[in-house]
């Protein structure tokens, strides 16, 4: 996340985008072995890599069996759980250990303010999930959990480069966006439902007929899944710039 750069694509949402994890597979699954540069990204709201991080420096995640936080062991509070991971006595404020956490976040005021607000100097209880990465994320699913009348956001992002043979430089862009129903089926529910549940219907009606596992790629799946997505008001917008 460190190398996260701003995405200008969709200045409205102030976007940032950093590498997810290995891409160079996705070079042989596309048939493109002669691309110079192919990268795999996620996107998030500004801020979120600069969180992570912070988070990250902290310690905090690790996967690691924790024995304050082995199911068997006694109640503990965040502050309490805090206090322990920086060799503090357990009766440390949350004043003090918040000065410890903008210290050892090179006095970083902002990432320090994360911490606070999240919770994690709060006496309030911390779940008991065997590591500190596990309790965090259970933490952070409820005290992040979307409120009455929220919704999500799905945002993709397609970017292709290509010259030509006569020496012509086009970069094509596909661009798609799909809110979430605050009382309905969320952005990420449908992106990943519909599809699925329209190529199961496929192959029951006999229109997807090879068999085994298999990825998308033919135009006779892909494409009418698009079509049928664009009913459920799922559709992609396309750009080529020419060079």
């Amino acid at each position: 996340m460190k190398s996260s750069k701003d995405m200008t694509f969709l200045p409205g949402f102030n976007l940032q985008g950093y590498p997810n994890r290995d891409s160079t597979q996705y070079v042989f699954t596309y048939g493109v072995q002669t691309v110079d540069n192919f990268i795999r990204g996620s996107l998030r709201y500004k801020g979120y890599c600069h969180a992570s991080n912070g988070l990250f420096q902290l310690g905090l995640i690790d996967n690691n069996p924790h024995s304050a936080l082995h199911e068997e062991a006694p109640a503990i509070t965040w502050r309490e759980l805090m206090c322990g991971h920086f060799g503090q006595d357990t009766g440390t404020s949350a004043n003090v250990l918040k000065q410890m956490v903008f210290e050892k976040l090179g006095e970083d005021e902002e990432a320090a303010n994360v911490v606070d607000e999240l919770g994690l100097l709060a006496d309030s209880p911390a779940e008991r999930n065997g590591t500190l990465l596990q309790s965090l994320s259970n933490h952070l699913s409820k005290r992040l959990a979307y409120r009455d009348g929220e919704r999500d956001l799905v945002i993709m992002r397609n970017q292709a480069g290509v010259e030509w043979s006569n020496g012509n430089r086009e970069t094509h862009e596909v661009s798609l966006v799909v809110y979430g129903d605050p009382y309905g089926f969320s952005a990420m529910a449908k992106t990943v439902g519909y599809p699925a549940a329209i190529g199961a219907k496929m192959i029951l009606e006999g229109e997807i007929v090879e068999k085994g596992v298999m990825i998308p790629l033919g135009k006779n799946i892909y494409k009418p899944i698009l079509n049928r997505l664009k009913v459920e008001d799922i559709m992609a917008s396309t750009n080529i710039k020419y060079h």
